[in-house]
């Protein structure tokens, strides 16, 4: 049976924004793999997060794509981290990491299609995050805060991979 994965990003995150996020995935009985592709955080977190078994793949201070934040960055490095393993995973889940905590095994259900996307509570929009709003005014500005910022806000998508690596997708 193939395995699943869980990616996710954290860039200066303490253990304790963190810890939520892969002690509830365990607690639901995942055996999947787990891989944070990590910036700034402490010798400290790396091992506790290693003790959780979560693969850290540690990007240099700069980002590897110059003016770009890990926000944007993260979703190349997934897509160049899958078609280096030499593992098939069944299916990824991307998502975010300091603000998600599971109470399921996000694949325990019947997953038929090629992506199944998340979302946050309806209530939930761009605009009510502070996070979220200065991060897309400083990328895009505030035309296009203004624009998105009532939809809702999206949480992880999951994918069935289908062999992504020969496709390059």
């Amino acid at each position: 049976m193939k395995k699943n994965l869980v990616m996710g990003a954290v860039s200066g995150y303490d253990f304790s924004l963190i810890s939520p996020f892969v002690v509830s995935l365990r607690k639901t009985g995942f055996t999947g793999d787990i891989c944070f592709f990590a910036s700034g955080i402490s010798d400290r977190t790396k091992h506790y997060l290693r003790l959780l078994d979560v693969q850290v793949v540690t990007l240099p201070q700069e980002e590897p794509f110059t003016g770009m934040a890990i926000s944007i960055t993260r979703f190349m490095l997934y897509q160049a981290f899958l078609a280096r393993q030499d593992m098939d995973y069944e299916g990824v889940m991307l998502t975010d990491v300091r603000d998600v905590v599971f109470q399921v095994d996000p694949f325990a259900f019947d997953f038929s299609g090629k992506i199944c996307c998340f979302l946050e509570a309806e209530e939930k929009r761009i605009i009510d995050c502070p996070m979220n709003c200065e991060w897309v005014r400083s990328k895009f500005g505030d035309a296009v805060l203004a624009e998105i910022g009532i939809i809702q806000s999206p949480v992880s998508a999951l994918s069935s991979v289908e062999n992504r690596r020969s496709r390059g997708t």
